[in-house]
This record gives C-alpha cells, structure tokens and sequence, in this order.
C-alpha cells in the first residue's frame, strides 16, 4: 500500500515522529485519541509493575511519606522490593504538571548506591518526573501513547538506578556512557509499544473493558 503523504525532501531525525504518526493514522485509520480512555495513569503504573514482577522479580509499593518529605502535595513514593533480597530502593514520582514545574519528563538521581565502610549497602533513591494531566473531577488522569512511553521510559531509567548494586556511588545507575543509560529505557519503550504487554493493562477507564484487538494492533 502506498501512502499519500509525500516525504518532504531533507527529512530530518526530530521530524520521524511526525511522519510516523501520519502513516499510522493512513495505514490503520486510527487516531490518537482514541487510546487516552484506555490508559489511566494508574493502570500504567500496575501494568509496569506487573512487567517488571516479571522481568526482575520485583514490586512497587506505594509508600506513605514523612512530613515535609515531598516538594508538591501530589508527590508520591514508591519502595521498589525484590523477592529475595528485600528493599532496593526508593523513587519519588512527580508525575502530574503544575504551575511553575519544568515542562521536561526526566529521571535524577538523589542518592546513589554503593558499599558502606562496614559492608552494608546505601539504597539508592530517584526522582521520576512527567508532565501528565492531574485528575479532574469526573476522572482520572489519562495518557496519550507517547505518554505512556515516555512513562515507561523514565521508570526504565529508574529501574536502571535501583538494579545496579555498584560499589561506588558515582558510577551508580545512570551515571554511566551515555549511549549505554539510554539502553535500559529505550528497552522499556518497547515493552510499552508491544501489544502483548499493552493488552495487560490497557482498560477503559469507565467500562473497565480491555482494549479491543482492533486497537491492539493500530498501537
């Protein structure tokens, strides 16, 4: 099948998504649109939990916080536990824009890991920060697919920061090669675009339906 839409001459490597977004809508007669009731932020979250209980043998518990602990009242923490070798770490999710919050989806380092002087381990503990829409009234907060990728994305770099048990804090997760801390949440990314990891959490937000077959393949 030949596309319409014509490549424009110099086509440049930030113009790919563009591109890419027109030959799907094309090809499958899809829009964007369609997919946001489908991927509330909290199932997201329980669908990367479930990925990484998979994949690593690990969960994430939502965790209270002390007084005075987070910057913005709807920062939350996470305790990321293994089945065998307990609590690894700890992120912080910011996910939800506000006024006066940078405008980027990103991954910080508070405190890295490493080997203590008397041979026990200083757990790591992260910030994840997006900008997705909060919660209104009439429902939750709800993720467009570069959303959900770029959810996965950040919480792969975040999962890099946990799993790395170095001996020294400046070489600790993300603190590497660039080329080589862009490899675990590139991976991530194509988890989430993979239909038989998205068919595992992906629900109408009010049906509780899972999303279609149809769909499924148009992601």
């Amino acid at each position: 099948m030949r596309l319409s839409y014509v490549r424009p001459p110099g086509l440049a490597p930030w113009d790919i998504p563009y591109i890419c977004s027109k030959a799907k809508k094309e090809l499958y007669h899809s829009e964007s649109s369609n997919f946001p009731p489908y991927f509330s932020l909290g199932a997201c979250m329980e669908g990367f939990n479930q990925l990484m209980q998979s994949l690593y043998g690990i969960q994430l518990v939502n965790e209270p916080m002390e007084s005075g602990e987070g910057w913005a009242s709807d920062v939350y923490k996470l305790a990321v536990e293994h089945d065998t070798e307990g609590l690894l770490g700890h992120i912080y999710c910011d996910f939800y824009e506000r006024k006066n919050k940078p405008n980027q989806d990103c991954h910080f380092t508070i405190r890295g890991g490493r080997r203590l002087p008397d041979g026990s381990y200083q757990n790591p503990l992260v910030a994840v920060m997006l900008n997705v829409p909060p919660p209104r009234w009439n429902g939750p907060s709800l993720l467009t697919p570069s959303m959900v990728d770029n959810l996965f994305h950040e919480m792969g770099h975040a999962m890099h920061s946990m799993l790395a048990r170095t001996e020294h804090q400046h070489v600790t997760g993300t603190r590497c090669a660039m080329d080589f801390a862009e490899v675990p949440s590139v991976l991530m990314e194509y988890f989430s675009a993979d239909p038989r990891v998205v068919k595992t959490f992906a629900r109408h937000y009010e049906t509780k339906e899972p999303m279609p077959e149809k769909m499924l393949q148009q992601y």
